[in-house]
Formats: structure tokens, sequence, C-alpha cells
């Protein structure tokens, strides 16, 4: 019986292999076709902020140094929600509990404060003019100046945990300016008490007089080289002596906000026969505590509040939170407006500015009474 033919297809396979050609190759893979885009989900809303929560007034992000103030204020502090000078105030504040006082690192042009009102704290800046430096002890400066503690020193930039400062001298000191970068804890916000000739080298203090006129004073016993002069007139201070050369005195001469001492020819300077007792201590200025002013109004109530209350300045239509109302406080609170209250302290002396309001959330007082 005849046999079926084979298969013709595998014969091209066969043939090929037989005659030593390789096997053809498979055809190209397709790429897939991409996947049809998808519409892309709507980005998430923003987190709804808290009702009544506003950004808080920035302190400094660098601080030189950081001040407890105790006692009446220097002057009036007018307070700010930002650093620039030029900026208006939202409140004035010249009496108060306690306060802070930090400058930041750069120069001293503001100081940012947290003060205690009575029943709130605050925050804002203020000029560093307005919280002046004193020394808060006796300390050498350009090998023959020491500052006193009752006069402010001129303060002219800041380093972390330092201050570089300036020297006053009155009109009978005639040296070259003294410039010195100390320690912040040289430094307080109210005048130092303490006697400047501690830091003077060791002897009986015998007062003396400087003859009139411009007199050289030396940095050494002997040699030429000098501070500078001292201009003694009928109404220059007494000075006093604590040594002598064989041709020079050790002269201590109180020159206004400063104490010089250096050594004078024995020809310029009279000796006294008067042994001095008392010491060279800076008188700390009074400062009164301002009158008592009536922040009230009419058309406001007297609450207090179970809890802290965030406490919100606004200059210009610029809100900032810049402090709290403490837990069981009194103080006045007025009409809602836009969903803040208008609030004042009558037993603080915190007084908002003609630009300035002070306001909370009229949502947190729903638990006050």
């Amino acid at each position: 019986m005849k046999q079926p033919p084979r298969a013709l297809p595998l014969l091209p396979l066969v043939l090929a292999v037989a005659c030593g050609g390789q096997p053809a190759a498979p055809p190209p893979r397709t790429a897939p076709p991409p996947p049809a885009p998808q519409a892309s989900a709507p980005p998430a809303p923003p987190k709804a902020v808290t009702a009544g929560r506003v950004a808080v007034v920035e302190p400094p992000s660098r601080i030189a140094c950081r001040f407890e103030h105790t006692g009446p204020l220097p002057g009036t502090w007018k307070l700010r929600l930002n650093p620039s000078s030029g900026a208006p105030p939202y409140a004035s504040i010249a009496a108060a509990k306690r306060a802070s006082v930090a400058f930041p690192v750069g120069p001293f042009a503001s100081a940012f404060v947290k003060i205690g009102v009575g029943p709130a704290t605050v925050e804002g800046w203020i000029d560093a003019a307005d919280a002046p430096l004193y020394p808060q002890k006796a300390e050498v400066l350009g090998g023959g100046v020491i500052p006193m503690g009752e006069s402010a020193v001129t303060v002219l930039d800041g380093a972390v945990d330092s201050v570089h400062f300036r020297a006053s001298l009155d009109e009978h000191a005639n040296l070259s300016p003294i410039e010195s970068t100390l320690p912040c804890a040289y430094f307080g916000t109210t005048p130092g008490a303490f006697d400047a000739t501690s830091a003077l080298p060791a002897g009986q203090r015998s007062r003396v007089a400087v003859r009139i006129g411009p007199r050289p004073l030396y940095k050494e016993a002997t040699g030429e080289a000098t501070l500078g002069t001292l201009v003694g007139d009928t109404a220059a201070p007494y000075a006093f002596s604590v040594g002598a050369s064989a041709s020079r005195t050790l002269v201590a001469w109180p020159a206004g906000p400063s104490l010089v001492f250096g050594y004078m020819e024995r020809k310029d300077v009279a000796l006294g026969t008067e042994t001095k007792t008392d010491v060279a201590v800076g008188q700390k200025p009074a400062i009164k505590a301002p009158p008592h002013r009536e922040t009230g109004v009419a058309t406001f109530r007297e609450v207090r509040c179970t809890e802290d209350l965030p406490l919100v300045a606004e200059v210009d239509g610029n809100k900032r939170e810049i402090g709290a109302i403490s837990t069981g406080e009194l103080f006045q609170a007025g009409p809602d407006v836009n969903g803040f209250s208008l609030v004042a302290f009558p037993s603080s002396d915190l007084l908002t500015s003609d630009a300035g309001k002070l306001l909370v959330a009229t949502t947190n007082l729903a638990s006050c009474k």
C-alpha cells in the first residue's frame, strides 16, 4: 500500500540545517501599546487652619544675648510685629512685671522682648536703644579705661554670647575710641552697682589735683607711649593717686561714664594729704513708674477664661499671634468683628497704638464668663 508523503513544512528547516545555515530569526516582537493615560487625582486640599489661629510673631533666628529684666522698664517700649525700625507699633508699654530681652546676632538695631503684663504675656520687637546695656562689674579696657555701672555702653553689634561695644568718656579725657568685645555676662539691662576702683592696682588712694590744661596720660611708669591726654579745668572732677614712681604718679580720673587711669608726670599732679576712703560706684538713676492709664471701654465686658487664650495683634490688616491671656485672669472683651473680638487690659499698662489692635478669636470666648 502506498505511504502518504511527509509534511512539506518541515523541509525548509531540514535543508537549512543540512546545508550548515542558521535557523531563521524569529519575527521581531511588537511592543505592547502604552496604557491609556488615566486622569490624575485632584491635589489634596490644604489642611484647614484652626479657627482663629494666625502665624506667630517671629523671634530672631540666632540670638547673641538674652537678658531677664526685673524692675521698672527703662522707658516706654513700642512693640512691633517685625524687626524693621520703620514698622508701626501695635502697642506700647511703660511698666511690666517682668521682661525677657533677646538681641539678635549682628547689629543691635532691634531687640525681641517677651513681657509679662499682668493678665497676659506678649511678645514683639522694639528698638535696641530702648533697652540699653550697662556694665555689671569692673573691667579694664584698652589698658586704662573702666566703664562705670550707671552709664549705658554704646553697643555696636553682637555675636553668639558676646557684645562688641564702645566705652564712653566725658570732655576731660581725650583718648582714642575704646572698643571691646566681652561676654554677655558682663552686661545687664539695669545699671550695675560696683566699685570701679576694684580693678585698679592695689595701693593707698589719695586725692590729687591735676594742673589746668591738657596733660599727657602715659601707659607705663617709664616710656613715651600714651593713652591720650587729661584736660584739667575748674570744672574737672577730682582725681586720686594709687601709686607713684620716681617721676610719675599713677592717677585714676572719673571721666564721666568711665574711670580712666594712667601715669602722669609728677609735676602735673598736686598731691594732697587726704586719704580717699570712698569708692567709685555708679549711682543708679531713679526710674519712676508711670502713672496708671485707664484702658477700659464702655462697650467691653469683663471676662475670665478657664484656659489660656492665644492673643493676636493686628496692624494695618496684618495679624500675628503675640502671646496669650493666662487662665483665670480678668480682662475686657469687646464685640465680634469678622471672627475676632477686641480685648483690653485695664490692670496693665499695655496700650494699643493708633494703628494697632489686640484681639482674640471670638470662638475662644465661648467658655469665658
